[in-house]
């Protein structure tokens, strides 16, 4: 828990774009003081697929893409999945961690963590899908086309099945982020630094 005393400032922020400098005053908050510069959306969205996996390694992948600034994240269900969809005290953790992650952020508008589906209808209803595959392409040459929202898929730990990749490879490209076999968490967030480091 964060102390503040009288007279000290702060940012209010209401989840949607906007956000204002206030101050403590003996008898509660004053009214804004001023506009407070957070920081907008970033012009490329990226909105996450990620594999269930252990509920801690989970929570560090929605830890680190809030703090990048990516659009949203989604549980995806896929063949070798174990773990269950998470339970609603988990969804709502999910969203809390987010939450506190934007807000450390300076974000104006957080990350959006959405409901578990499965792999299909998480494919069906994005655009622009990447997934994280060894051997696929560049990053380089996969994020520097300038497009202004995409979609990433995270696979489970020993990797999307033969025939989720076949499936993949006929709705979207595979992405190659380096020769190491990455956990969960640690794919997600190279994932993202490397589209935000193409977007400037």
């Amino acid at each position: 828990v964060l102390r503040k005393s009288s007279g000290a400032e702060f940012c209010a922020m209401d989840g949607l774009g906007r956000a204002w400098l206030c101050r403590l005053t003996e008898k509660g908050v004053s009214p804004r003081v001023g506009d407070y510069p957070a920081v907008a959306p970033l012009p490329r969205q990226l909105h996450f697929g990620i594999a269930l996996c252990k509920p801690n390694r989970f929570e560090d992948a929605v830890e680190k893409l809030a703090e990048l600034g990516e659009a949203s994240v989604t549980p995806i269900v896929t063949e070798r999945v174990d773990n269950a969809s998470p339970s609603p005290n988990k969804l709502r953790r999910l969203h809390e961690i987010a939450q506190s992650a934007s807000a450390l952020s300076f974000r104006s508008v957080p990350l959006e963590v959405r409901d578990s589906t499965s792999l299909g209808d998480f494919v069906e209803g994005s655009c622009n899908i990447l997934f994280a595959h060894p051997g696929g392409k560049e990053a380089g040459s996969l994020f520097a086309e300038g497009a202004t929202e995409q979609t990433i898929l995270i696979g489970p730990e020993g990797g999307f099945s033969d025939s989720e990749i076949s499936y993949l490879l006929s709705r979207g490209e595979a992405l190659c982020l380096g020769p190491l076999n990455l956990r969960v968490a640690t794919a997600a967030t190279t994932a993202a630094a490397l589209a935000l480091n193409w977007s400037k």
